[in-house]
C-alpha cells in the first residue's frame, strides 16, 4: 500500500495520455531525494537534509513508510515537470530496508558530492 501511495504522490497530474511517465530508471531514488527532482540542481543544499535521510535509513516497517511518504510529498512540490524517478527503488526502499545503502544512500551522496565539487559558475574546484 505504501509503495502505491508514494508513487501516486509523485505521479504528475493530468491526462494519462499526455503526461510524462514517472518511471525513469536512470534517476535513482536517493538522487531525487538529494536534488528534489530537479536534474539541473547544482546544490549545495539538498532537498531532503542529511539528518532526514538518516531518519529514513534507520527506520523500519511502518515508520519508514511514513517517512518516505513525507519525503515524497516534499519532492512532489519541488519536482521539475517531466523528471522521473526509478520506481523500483521506491519498492526496494520499503521491501528491503537492509539494502538501503544501495537504493538510497549511495545515489544521494554521489549526487551531493557532485554538487559540492561544482562552483556556482559551473567550474569544477581543484
Amino acid at each position: 500500500m505504501a509503495i502505491l501511495r508514494i508513487i501516486a504522490i509523485l505521479t504528475p497530474i493530468g491526462n494519462p495520455d499526455k503526461r510524462p511517465s514517472l518511471h525513469d530508471h536512470h534517476r535513482r531514488l536517493g538522487r531525487v531525494l538529494c536534488d528534489g527532482g530537479d536534474p539541473s540542481w547544482t546544490g549545495p543544499v539538498p532537498a531532503i537534509s542529511e539528518s532526514r535521510l538518516s531518519q529514513i535509513l534507520s527506520a523500519r516497517g511502518n515508520q519508514r513508510a511514513v517517512l518516505l511518504t513525507r519525503a515524497a510529498r516534499a519532492i512532489a512540490r519541488s519536482r521539475v515537470p517531466g523528471s522521473g524517478v526509478n520506481v523500483v527503488d521506491i519498492a526496494f526502499a520499503l521491501l528491503r530496508p537492509d539494502d538501503s545503502a544501495n537504493w538510497i544512500a549511495k545515489p544521494y551522496y554521489d549526487r551531493l558530492d557532485a554538487a559540492t565539487r561544482t562552483e556556482p559558475t559551473g567550474e569544477t574546484t581543484q
